[in-house]
């Protein structure tokens, strides 16, 4: 008897967990020497262009002194628009943005795939962009990085693409601990943001990564919280006042709409210039030469340049106490969001985590402030609000609930603000999603016609296995049944019936249904060309991202299950997936995520 095309059987050639340890350290290594050589890039380029020495020694938690170009600075973002262009329209179109949604478009769509010069690319153009004064942040980027390297080394490495993805979560996630000096943060990230499924063999990998980062970067560069504020850290076990707390409630309804605000303006910056007259160049050097321009103007009404770059200097200045003015935080949060608009809008690489960090110190410490002065009463400090609106517009824009809190608490090692972080961001989250159902990241893949599962939608997804999905509405027909009488079986089938044809139980394919003008023309010679065999055979264990993937990889219109620890014969048939069942198991998942 006929043996079966092995190449039609859905093979689970994983590499096995040992195997996928060694690269998730290689990984790490990578990320952590990676973002070593790419804050020594940033100091270097930053140096160059507005203080006229070579150094890559540069410490983003302190203003850089007014340039020696005076209204000259004006020009320095604009030859950073440039070498930015120039990189991107060249050698990788992707490197454009700011990362993420690149990742999370390879995980669920690409399998997997980032092309290697993506890396390079990007740690270069971001770097030219953030020391040049573009208003973007540092771990964007090299989530890409990361990802990049990870997807690089499951396309060396023979694997199936759903653990090529699981190293590039280990990437992604290691390229956050290290920017941030945080491990936990870092994990947190890969978890609920790029990884498809979270089981032991998809955390175990992120997690060796996430620690190998972190460690190399905290022996070569610092072993300090992020943003290191002494007082901050100073134990306090007084009890929160209740009426603060209520005032959290409010406050992260607004960082809600704020968040909205983020990701609907950056929607309308990135069309505004796509669709502008011109090309890549003069967009990106017009947008650039703005925030040249909006350097100067602080530079010389407030004596820095608080809107380029990370941001993390004007951070601190909040954090330590020494920016209190709640009308100049309140017009730096419009200035901030202005610029990382235009930077990125126009062209620019960089990241959105940091702008966000920015935009809420700077609100929260501007809210508690105006607080202070309605309530005097109240013993309000606006550092703790600084503290739980950077956690709101972080979560707000990006959808991670988790991320937001557990990066917060790391990066100011104190857990005394829990509670009003909390409060915060789970209020910001809430009001984001009533206005704004996608985040910035998948607000951009949407735009690009991609359809993002979130949260338990994609949880219940990747729980479903070939069982759950499968059509049971179908028909085994040997091809000799329908060799007496072609005509009068297309003409005779039902429309919502598969009908799979086998010989001498070797599956051929699945009979199409045809219209009935060609259905009464067909004879013996070319009933075959109406069998579809274009399909791919399942045990029927196989998980939901697995069928996918699967016939995705291999092309296939259909997936043909069979018994678990059945033959693969037509008799042990059990079900047939396509794009039908696909659709349905979408359905039920988003109707369980939102009960």
């Amino acid at each position: 008897m006929e043996q079966v095309n092995p190449d039609l059987i859905y093979k689970n050639e994983k590499l096995p967990m040992w195997k996928m340890a060694v690269l998730a350290l290689l990984v790490g290594m990578i990320s952590g020497f990676g973002a070593i050589v790419f804050n020594r890039m940033i100091g270097l380029i930053h140096n160059i262009l507005f203080l006229g020495k070579f150094s890559i020694y540069y410490d983003s938690s302190i203003h850089t002194p007014e340039s020696a170009l005076g209204a000259g600075i004006i020009l320095i973002p604009v030859i950073g628009a440039v070498v930015v262009a120039f990189l991107v329209k060249n050698f990788a179109p992707e490197a454009k943005g700011h990362g993420v949604p690149e990742v999370m478009e390879s995980v669920y769509f690409k399998k997997g795939i980032i092309r290697p010069v993506v890396g390079l690319v990007k740690a270069v153009a971001s770097a030219v962009s953030i020391g040049s004064g573009g208003s973007v942040g540092r771990e964007g980027p090299f989530v890409q990085v990361g990802a990049a390297f990870g997807s690089t080394l499951g396309q060396i490495i023979k694997m199936p693409s759903r653990q090529r993805n699981i190293l590039i979560a280990a990437g992604a996630a290691a390229g956050i601990a290290a920017t941030f000096n945080t491990p936990v943060g870092g994990l947190t990230f890969g978890i609920e943001l790029i990884l498809l499924s979270i089981t032991a063999a998809t955390v175990f990998p992120v997690a060796i990564a996430t620690v190998t980062a972190c460690f190399i970067a905290r022996t070569f560069i610092e072993i300090e919280p992020c943003f290191f504020i002494p007082s901050l850290i100073v134990p306090s076990f007084s009890e929160p006042n209740l009426m603060i707390l209520f005032i959290f409630v409010p406050f992260g309804v607004v960082l809600g709409l704020l968040s909205w605000l983020f990701i609907k303006g950056m929607r309308f910056f990135e069309n505004f210039f796509d669709n502008m007259k011109g090309n890549y160049y003069t967009r990106h050097i017009l947008g650039m030469g703005i925030i040249g321009v909006m350097l100067y103007f602080t530079m010389q009404s407030t004596g820095h340049y608080y809107i380029g770059g990370v941001g993390y200097s004007t951070i601190y200045e909040i954090l330590t106490g020494l920016l209190t003015n709640p009308w100049l935080l309140l017009i730096l949060v419009l200035l901030k969001l202005i610029a990382t608009f235009i930077t990125i809008g126009s062209g620019g690489s960089g990241g959105i985590f940091s702008p966000s960090l920015y935009l809420g110190a700077a609100f929260g410490a501007g809210w508690g402030g105006i607080c202070k002065i309605i309530f005097p009463e109240l013993p309000i400090d606006p550092v703790t609000f600084a503290l739980a609106g950077m956690a709101g517009v972080v979560c707000g824009a990006t959808g991670a609930v988790l991320t937001a809190i557990v990066m917060l608490t790391e990066m100011v090692h104190n857990m005394n603000f829990v509670l009003p972080v909390i409060i915060t961001v789970s209020s910001a989250y809430a009001v984001r999603k009533a206005v704004c159902n996608e985040s910035i990241y998948t607000d951009k893949l949407l735009h690009d016609g991609y359809f993002m599962p979130e949260g338990l939608q994609a949880a219940v997804s990747n729980a479903m296995n070939a069982n759950h999905i499968l059509s049971k509405n179908f028909e085994i027909i040997n091809i000799s049944e329908i060799a007496e009488d072609p005509s009068g079986f297309l003409l005779g089938m039902d429309e919502n019936k598969y009908y799979i044809v086998h010989r001498d139980e070797i599956i051929i394919g699945i009979l199409n249904k045809v219209s009935p003008v060609i259905a009464e023309r067909a004879t013996l010679e070319n009933f075959k060309n109406y069998i579809d065999n274009r399909f791919l055979l399942f045990r029927s264990n196989n998980r939901l991202p697995e069928i996918m993937t699967g016939m995705r990889e291999k092309g296939a219109e259909y997936g043909i299950v069979t018994t678990r620890f059945g033959a693969y014969r037509a008799s042990n048939v059990i079900g047939v997936i396509s794009e039908r069942e696909f659709n349905e198991s979408s359905m039920k998942a988003a109707s369980l995520a939102h009960v």
